[in-house]
């Protein structure tokens, strides 16, 4: 690796340290924002109610409009921190080129970029490069331009001239070309002004084409009439005539391939018009210094005529120092003395000028070399030895300076929270937040408990009642009719003539009585047990019943006031278990409590398959062969005795499983009052209770009393209060 590379690469690595140390800053910022915003409308809540003559009504007018400019003043800095990531971020040093016109500036480029004439124009004293342009050392041979929209053109290239006369900026392109500019200015530099603005207003067919707002890729050889002032024309004196396209262009990027290939991670920035008389060219050539230029250096070189420090140069010289983003100037402007052709006396003259008229603070360098290499060892290596010493003072200087600017805004947001904090305490009014919310969490929590003892009342009677369960009735007549099919369609054979055929098949088959018995037998209990399975729905019709009364318990105007949604019961309750699980503070019983409603099972197989099936567990010994006989002489005979036989003990089976449902109708309500005694144990007379329904109410009061929030002031104000509380915790 090259010195050169080697310099380079060490810059870049401790320039890229800084990087963890400026995102800190960034996030926080950023992390500001949200706080400040709650505080915000925790006081707009308060204030909008109001009468103007409230003096709690001045107070957070006071807090609004602090507000306001801590935010922008966060938001300024955040977009100063993002703009000098760009600069800690970059892959390149880059180096500004600058200079009055006639100083050999773009001689120097050339060299260093092996561009010509083509890319970087020059001229005998006169501007010629109109455009910035950033030139990268790269295998690619093109340059990107980036042209201007409308808006673009009317911002950044006519209203510095339109406010400089005191003309009102035109709306439009078309409003510009139909414009009627003055005849005259009294004021020379302003008459300059109108004739340039009158001669972009001529042109305006010429560039106006190009006012496209996107980015365009040329070859090299057809980039001058975009970035020059003037393009070669053998037919016009002096071989070169005038071009407008540049007018059109906001910037350009050049790719080439650099004489000396160890300078990969380098950017040349040629700022052309300096010190013109153009009010638009010093924010186009030198905006984005802070971030994009880590050095400018000012080309001067002595001519036949003038050697002096002249009013051009330190205008230019004004530009450039107004814009640096080091705190010396004298670290980011270079002087580079070009004096290759130039007579040595011409030289000293022009050299001791500049260390006279700037009191020897600037670092001067000199060259008489006109090739890449003479050029490198003359500026180059200077100039990257003194951003070795010099950008890491100045990227640690503006980190020092963004950290403070945060320091003094979170120090003036920690002022201000103690003063507001004090003010709304001495002027609000009002019982203490933490009374209101346990006033209405008790009250709460009693309407709620006066609705659940109804329903458990309820409950109970039932649970002691022998009436038969509502709706038992007409599903075990739905069950019998699906038994009857059962039989009349053979034991599901298709018909009982299918049946019969197959019976007499077995029979006949040597399989026997007892086979055929035991066959149908386990097939008919399946059959039943089946069926009955089906009061699982009205079972749960029954848990849902309750289920819905615990909802509309909850969603009364004076418990939660429909704060549980969904589309059905348990989509509500569930509803309920995320406001407790989402909760900062735990409530364990209330959630146990709502949990167990909404898990609530009468479970047909494991409740009632016991005690109300033992008929069908039994069905078999009652056909055993044992004992048992069938009439006929034939087979058709004894297999029409064994269906009836079977159908027989189906019915008494079923009949004896019905009678004992109804018996267990009470243990139905017996399952839901058990449980539902559980729950109202849990969430109204558990000794947690009350502690458990204040800190619900904490968590969602804003949801529950919407309404409360712009009548009770003291609630709303305790509430800003806790947030500006947490908002000073945050800049400590």
């Amino acid at each position: 690796m090259s010195n050169i590379s080697l310099q380079i690469d060490n810059i870049l690595q401790q320039r890229k340290q800084r990087l963890p140390s400026i995102n800190d800053i960034l996030a926080r910022c950023r992390d500001m924002q949200k706080p400040l915003q709650l505080v915000d409308e925790a006081i707009a809540q308060i204030s909008d109610p109001l009468d103007s003559k409230d003096p709690l009504k001045e107070v957070c007018n006071f807090c609004h409009e602090s507000i306001y400019n801590f935010q922008s003043e966060l938001t300024d800095l955040s977009v100063n921190i993002q703009r000098n990531l760009g600069r800690f971020q970059r892959e390149t040093i880059n180096i500004g080129f600058a200079g009055t016109k006639g100083m050999g500036k773009s001689f120097l480029l050339q060299n260093l970029s092996g561009l010509s004439e083509n890319e970087v124009p020059t001229g005998d004293g006169m501007p010629v490069t109109a455009v910035r342009c950033t030139i990268n050392n790269s295998i690619e041979n093109n340059a990107k331009i980036l042209f201007f929209d409308d808006d673009g053109f009317i911002n950044n290239r006519l209203r510095p001239f339109f406010s400089t006369l005191g003309l009102p900026v035109p709306d439009s392109l078309k409003d510009f070309r139909l414009m009627k500019l003055p005849s005259a200015c009294q004021d020379d530099k302003e008459e300059i002004y109108r004739q340039k603005l009158e001669k972009i207003q001529e042109q305006i067919d010429v560039f106006s084409p190009y006012l496209k707002g996107r980015e365009e890729v040329v070859p090299l050889d057809n980039l001058r009439r975009f970035v020059s002032y003037s393009v070669p024309n053998n037919d016009r004196p002096g071989g070169l005539e005038p071009s407008y396209i540049y007018l059109a262009v906001s910037s350009v990027i050049i790719n080439c391939s650099f004489p000396r290939s160890d300078v990969n991670k380098l950017q040349l920035i040629d700022l052309p018009g300096l010190g013109e008389l153009d009010p638009t060219l010093e924010q186009r050539h030198t905006e984005g210094f802070q971030d994009n230029v880590d050095v400018c250096l000012f080309i001067r070189r002595p001519s036949g005529t003038r050697m002096d420090w002249d009013q051009e140069a330190q205008k230019a010289l004004e530009v450039l120092t107004r814009n640096t983003p080091f705190s010396k100037p004298s670290d980011f402007v270079l002087f580079v003395l070009n004096a290759g052709g130039c007579k040595h006396d011409n030289a000293q003259i022009m050299l001791e000028e500049i260390k006279n008229k700037l009191g020897g603070r600037y670092k001067i360098l000199s060259t008489t070399s006109s090739d890449s290499d003479g050029l490198s060892n003359d500026v180059l290596i200077n100039v990257l030895m003194h951003l070795a010493n010099k950008l890491p003072e100045a990227d640690s200087e503006i980190y020092t300076k963004l950290n403070e600017k945060l320091r003094l805004i979170l120090e003036s947001i920690r002022s201000f929270t103690d003063k507001v904090r004090q003010d709304l305490k001495i002027r609000g009014k009002g019982q203490d937040s933490e009374e209101v919310i346990r006033h209405a969490a008790k009250d709460a929590k009693r309407s709620f408990a006066f609705t659940c003892s109804d329903l458990l009342k309820e409950l109970e009677v039932k649970s002691q009642s022998n009436k038969e369960l509502e709706g038992l009735s007409d599903e075990l007549d739905v069950i019998e009719k699906n038994i009857q099919n059962y039989y009349d369609n053979g034991f599901n054979a298709g018909s009982k003539e299918a049946w019969f055929k197959n019976t007499r098949n077995s029979l006949a088959e040597n399989i026997g009585f007892g086979g055929v018995l035991e066959r149908e037998v386990n097939k008919m209990r399946v059959k039943i047990a089946e069926s009955f399975s089906s009061l699982e729905t009205l079972y749960k019709l029954r848990a849902d019943e309750v289920r819905g009364r615990v909802i509309d318990a909850f969603n009364q105007e004076d418990v939660l006031n429909n704060l549980l949604t969904g589309q059905d019961v348990e989509c509500k309750l569930q509803c309920f278990l995320d406001y407790i699980d989402n909760a900062d503070m735990p409530i364990p019983k209330m959630r146990n409590a709502v949990e167990t409603i909404l898990k609530l099972r009468i479970d047909h197989d494991t409740q009632f398959y016991p005690r109300a099936y033992e008929p069908i567990r039994s069905l078999k010994n009652a056909v055993s062969a044992r004992g048992f006989t069938l009439d006929g002489s034939n087979t058709m005979e004894v297999a029409e005795s064994l269906y009836c036989h079977l159908r027989d003990l189906g019915d008494k089976t079923t009949s004896d499983i019905s009678r004992l449902l109804i018996s267990e109708t009470r243990q139905v309500f017996n399952i839901l009052y058990v449980a539902f005694e559980y729950f109202e144990d849990l969430i109204v007379r558990n000794e947690d209770a009350e502690d458990e329904w204040i800190r619900f109410f904490k968590e969602y009061f804003d949801d529950i009393r919407p309404g409360d929030r712009k009548s009770n002031q003291s609630y709303l104000l305790n509430k800003a209060l806790k947030l500006i509380d947490d908002l000073r915790e945050l800049t400590l």
